[in-house]
């Protein structure tokens, strides 16, 4: 399976789904998969820009808490993660299933 990182992965396992609203009103879903069997080189797209982060190096990253929120997923029996918005206070809500 070819990844948009320029990454060929092999034997992807389903791990669950990721979903939120859009401005739109419409359900916005990402499914997440899961693999150590990959080749080719990483390289960044029109979705951002790519690099490996040691998993002991994220919690200095910008984007830690959005990659805490997806770890569950692929770390403990969570199948899916769904964000909802809160007016409030301006904020993402994420709620684990």
């Amino acid at each position: 399976m070819k990844e948009e990182t320029g990454l060929t992965i092999y034997k992807p396992k389903l791990v669950g789904i990721k979903q939120f609203p859009t401005e739109d009103d419409e359900r916005y879903v990402v499914l997440l998969f899961k693999t150590n069997l990959f080749s080719g080189n990483l390289c960044s797209s029109d979705e951002g820009e790519m690099h490996w982060i040691d998993r002991a190096d994220l919690p200095n990253t910008s984007v830690a808490k959005g990659f805490y929120d997806v770890l569950k997923v692929y770390d403990e029996d969570i199948a899916e993660i769904c964000y909802e918005y809160n007016e409030k206070n301006d904020t993402w809500i994420a709620k684990w299933f």
